[in-house]
């Protein structure tokens, strides 16, 4: 994959506004045109963020599942995520709380 970031740029940045329910990534940024993407909790949160691909996003709960979240604490992020189609409406995200909020870079 590092061969395939070489040809790629920075399309943008943005934060996406906490929140405690499942929301989809491309209701807060558009990103057109995304090739990769990666998010990043921000580092003043008090709580955790939670990335994932449903719109039935959960919280770690100890149970078999396949809706919980890719966890980030304060200031953690994801590696470069592939974007479908230069489009992050496949991504969902949610907060411990309202002011959990998540960053976001994106490569097109």
């Amino acid at each position: 994959m590092t061969s395939e970031l070489q040809y790629m740029k920075v399309g943008g940045t943005g934060e996406i506004a906490g929140s405690a329910t499942a929301k989809r990534v491309s209701d807060a940024i558009t990103a057109a045109g995304a090739k990769m993407v990666k998010f990043k909790a921000r580092g003043a949160n008090t709580g955790r963020c939670y990335v994932g691909v449903t719109a039935a996003l959960t919280l770690p709960d100890g149970s078999d599942d396949e809706t919980t979240g890719w966890e980030l604490g304060a200031g953690e992020e994801t590696g470069w995520l592939p974007v479908a189609a230069g489009d992050l409406s496949g991504f969902w995200y949610m907060g411990d709380s309202a002011t959990d909020h998540l960053l976001a870079c994106w490569l097109t």
